[in-house]
C-alpha cells in the first residue's frame, strides 16, 4: 500500500516493522554514542532526496566523517532485530532548546 496524504499505513510494511523494532531494541545504545541527540524512524535520505527505504535515523549535533570518529563512536550502518535488518541514516540537527514559558 502506498503512503499518501490521508493514508497513514506505510508502504513496505515489513521494512517499516523492522525499523520500528530497531528503534525499540537499539535506541538506548545509539543514544549513548557521542554526538547523538535523538533517534527516530523515517525514510532514508540519500544525496538530499528521500528514498522509499525505512530506516532508523540517528540525529547528531554535528555530522562528522567516519575517519574523524573512534570506531566505537560510529553509528552502525545496519541494525539487526528478529523482525529483520534495517539500515541507519545519520542526520545533523541542532540541539533542541526548551521554549520559554510566556506565562512567567
Amino acid at each position: 500500500m502506498n503512503e499518501t496524504k490521508g493514508n497513514p499505513l506505510p508502504d513496505r510494511p515489513d521494512e517499516f516493522r523492522a525499523a520500528r523494532a530497531a528503534a525499540r531494541d537499539h535506541t538506548n545504545a545509539v543514544l549513548r554514542l557521542p554526538n547523538v541527540i535523538g533517534c527516530g524512524v523515517a525514510r532514508r535520505v540519500v544525496g538530499g532526496s528521500e528514498t522509499t527505504e525505512w530506516c532508523l535515523v540517528a540525529f547528531v549535533s554535528q555530522k562528522l566523517p567516519p575517519a574523524m570518529l573512534a570506531a566505537d563512536a560510529i553509528v552502525p550502518r545496519e541494525l539487526t532485530t528478529p523482525e529483520g535488518t534495517i539500515r541507519t541514516d545519520v542526520v545533523e540537527r541542532k540541539m533542541p532548546r526548551p521554549l520559554l514559558d510566556a506565562n512567567q
